[in-house]
């Protein structure tokens, strides 16, 4: 199993630390990768192996969340936001996680779902996940439908 590997830590690390997007980019990818399930896994299984993706990184003193929204999410890449993305639609499957993913990064996934298709098609349906994610616990529902921001300096609602 990768993760039971130590591999998690690893990527962290370099996407924290690289400074060229191909390294961050490639490390997100495996994370993403390593998050989703398959057909023949029970929900059970993946949840249990995002527990462990997002566990907190002890020599570090934060998770993989942290730099997934605050360092990819938040990117001028389209591929790398398509990415962080794709991670955090399986990671948004554990209710907390769910939650600090909203609280960080609300703005820059409702952003990523209003970008142009063409622009970044998979960075879209993935942020659209994420939504529907977050939206799959009862105690979000409420949070999500209500919560406020600015798009291009227009204050809206999700309600809307």
């Amino acid at each position: 199993n990768v993760v039971a590997a130590g591999l998690v830590p690893d990527l962290v690390e370099m996407i924290v630390l690289a400074n060229d997007t191909k390294s961050r980019l490639t490390a997100s990818l495996v994370l993403a990768r390593i998050s989703e399930g398959d057909e023949s896994e029970k929900a059970e299984e993946i949840r249990r192996r995002v527990l462990k993706i997002c566990e907190t990184v002890p020599q570090f003193g934060f998770n993989a969340i942290d730099p997934m929204v605050d360092i990819c999410l938040r990117s001028i890449d389209d591929k790398q936001r398509a990415v962080a993305a794709q991670a955090l639609c399986c990671w948004v499957m554990v209710p907390e996680y769910a939650q600090e993913i909203w609280q960080r990064g609300a703005d820059l996934v409702l952003d990523l779902c209003m970008v142009d298709r063409a622009k970044s098609f998979d960075g879209q349906w993935y942020a659209l996940q994420v939504l529907s994610g977050c939206c799959e616990h009862v105690h979000m529902r409420e949070i999500v439908a209500r919560y406020e921001f600015k798009l291009d300096g227009v204050h809206s609602s999700t309600m809307k």
